[in-house]
C-alpha cells in the first residue's frame, strides 16, 4: 500500500551555484529550509546524504535536528546517509526504521536490505578500483581505533545475521516438511478409517444375508413339523435346526 502525498519535496543532487555564491552545502541548506517551511502530515520528504558538505559533525547534528523537525510536523521521510551517527540515531528511535544497502565482495548488488545497519565500504571500493596498495594500507592505518572496532562489530553483526536468517529458513523448511508429514498422516488415518468402516459394512450385510436365509431355513423347517410331518422328517427338520444353530 502506497499512500497519497502531496506536496512531495526532495532535496538530491548538488545545488551549488557560483552566481548566486552558493556552495554544496549553502545550497543543500537552502533546499532544507524549504522544506521544513512546506513539510506536513501529507508530505513525503526525500533527502540524499542529509548533512554532508561540511564539518562531519556539525554536519550529523544538523541533519539529525532537521531530521526531527520535519518528523515532528507529521512528515513521512527518507534519507541516504553514510553517517554512522544518523544510523544510530533511526535503529534507537522508533519513529524511524534503517535500511542498508547489500555489498557482497567490495561489489554493490544494489538491494535494499531492511533492518541492515552498513558499514561504508570506502576502502574495499578503493580496493576493487585497484588503487595503489600503500594507499589503501595506509588509509587502513589512520582510521582511528572506534572506526575499526566499529567497522569489525558491525561486519560480525552481519554475519550473525546471515546466520540467523539461514537458520531460520532452515527452521521453515523444517516446519513445511513437518506440516506435510502432519497433512500425509492426516491423510492416511481417514483412508484406514474409511476401509475399517467400509469393512464393518460389508460385514455387516453379509451377517445380514447369512441371517435371514438362516430364518428362511428355519421357517421352512416350522411349517414342515406344522403339516404333520412323519417321524423320520421330524429328524431331518431337527437335524436342519441344529445345523442352523451351528452356522
Amino acid at each position: 500500500r502506497v499512500d497519497f502525498f502531496q506536496p512531495v519535496l526532495a532535496d538530491i543532487g548538488d545545488m551549488q551555484n557560483v552566481n548566486e555564491d552558493l556552495s554544496t552545502f549553502s545550497g543543500h541548506l537552502l533546499v532544507c529550509k524549504n522544506v521544513l517551511e512546506r513539510s506536513s502530515e501529507n508530505a513525503l520528504v526525500l533527502m540524499d546524504e542529509m548533512g554532508s558538505g561540511t564539518d562531519p559533525k556539525q554536519g550529523v547534528a544538523l541533519a539529525r535536528s532537521l531530521l526531527e523537525g520535519i518528523v515532528n510536523k507529521g512528515a513521512k521521510v527518507a534519507i541516504t546517509t553514510h553517517y554512522y551517527e544518523l544510523k544510530q540515531f533511526a535503529a534507537e528511535d522508533p519513529r524511524f526504521s534503517i535500511a542498508g544497502m547489500e555489498f557482497d565482495n567490495g561489489y554493490p548488488t544494489y538491494k535494499m536490505v531492511a533492518g541492515k545497519m552498513s558499514e561504508s565500504y570506502a576502502l574495499a571500493v578503493a580496493q576493487r578500483l585497484k588503487l595503489p596498495n600503500d594507499i589503501i594500507e595506509r588509509a587502513e592505518e589512520l582510521l582511528d581505533e572506534e572506526t575499526r572496532r566499529l567497522g569489525t562489530l558491525l561486519t560480525e553483526l552481519e554475519e550473525k545475521k546471515a546466520e540467523i536468517e539461514m537458520q531460520k529458513e532452515i527452521l521453515v523448511a523444517k516446519e513445511l516438511e513437518l506440516d506435510n508429514a502432519q497433512s500425509g498422516m492426516e491423510r492416511i488415518r481417514e483412508d484406514l478409517e474409511r476401509k475399517r468402516k467400509n469393512v464393518r459394512q460389508e460385514e455387516a450385510k453379509k451377517f445380514t444375508k447369512k441371517l435371514e436365509e438362516k430364518e428362511k431355513a428355519i421357517r421352512e423347517i416350522m411349517q414342515s413339523l406344522e403339516r404333520g410331518a412323519s417321524k423320520k422328517q421330524v429328524e431331518r427338520s431337527m437335524d436342519g435346526i441344529r445345523s442352523v444353530k451351528k452356522d
